[in-house]
């Protein structure tokens, strides 16, 4: 597991969700690091791993994508095909290596949903419907696939985050 930083918010809940998630499950966390988001510290970890474990790993699960793909980097240089690569942001890069056959999967936290939703509680609360001024909005998470990346490779391209 490829940790954000320590004290992080984001880092703190993902791992709490990562811990309900796998609670009663047989899964083996045989490393855990502090990534700090970075790429060359996934690459960097994954190098020590394939050292400590070689080809005992099966997955590597990512609080982010960049980390994820460092991490796919150092495999490719070890030769080791067979492990599986999890992420979390749904960045264009992240569907480019799922397109490519390295990151298997990636949770994008849409941002087109959560201005949508941001915009909408800010006209509920200037408008005087939402008088309290805090609501707690759930923004759907995307889980992108071998199956769905054409459709976010486009987006991506549409909006100019990635070349043809």
């Amino acid at each position: 597991v490829l940790l954000g930083p320590s004290g992080n918010t984001d880092s703190i809940e993902r791992r709490r969700a990562y811990e309900d998630v796998f609670k009663d499950s047989n899964l083996n966390i045989m490393e855990e690091q502090i990534g700090d988001w970075e790429k060359s510290k996934g690459m960097e970890f994954m190098e020590s791993w394939i050292q400590v474990h070689g080809d005992q790993i099966d997955a590597v699960l990512s609080m982010n994508d960049a980390m994820a793909i460092g991490a796919i980097e150092a495999a490719k240089d070890a030769k080791l095909d067979d492990i599986k690569f999890f992420g979390v942001d749904g960045l264009a890069d992240a569907a480019v290596s799922i397109e490519d056959g390295g990151l298997d999967a990636t949770a994008l936290q849409d941002a087109q949903v959560m201005a949508k939703e941001g915009a909408r509680v800010a006209h509920e609360v200037l408008t005087g419907e939402n008088k309290e001024g805090f609501e707690k909005v759930e923004i759907p998470v995307t889980l992108i696939t071998s199956e769905n990346v054409a459709e976010f490779i486009q987006r991506y391209t549409e909006n100019g985050m990635l070349t043809e």
